[in-house]
């Protein structure tokens, strides 16, 4: 499973193994570490996390995913999630340009012009049934 890294920042969880988007916490006043990737792929968190140290920005990782050389990669539990996390906001940008440089892959949004006829066949569909239910 390839792990992912958005263009402009991260996004939720998904269960292919992506990247979410950048969650500032604050507690008393203080900034929590920011969740910037999210995979399954432990060897990928590996060289991300040394890369990261490499640039100088502060991080580190949350649970153990799994490696290639396992005999049972994957239970499909959050206990095979991998999350990074940065410690400034303002690193997010540069984290991103390191994950997607290690070969994250990038996902893109839709096409404004897709979700747009989706919408206006939606439209057509439901005036047609209504027109046909009503006759």
């Amino acid at each position: 499973m390839a792990p992912r890294a958005l263009k402009d920042s991260v996004r939720p969880r998904r269960l292919s193994g992506v990247v979410v988007r950048p969650l500032n916490f604050t507690v008393r006043g203080r900034v929590l570490a920011q969740l910037v990737y999210e995979t399954t792929d432990a060897d990928f968190a590996d060289r991300a996390i040394q890369a990261l140290r490499d640039a100088k920005i502060p991080c580190h990782r949350t649970g153990r995913g799994y490696h290639s050389q396992s005999l049972h990669p994957g239970k499909g539990s959050t206990e095979d999630q991998v999350c990074i996390y940065i410690e400034r906001d303002t690193d997010c940008a540069e984290a991103n340009r390191i994950l997607i440089g290690l070969g994250a892959v990038v996902e893109r949004s839709p096409p404004l012009w897709l979700i747009a006829g989706i919408v206006l066949v939606a439209a057509i569909v439901a005036i047609w049934a209504a027109v046909a239910w009503n006759s």
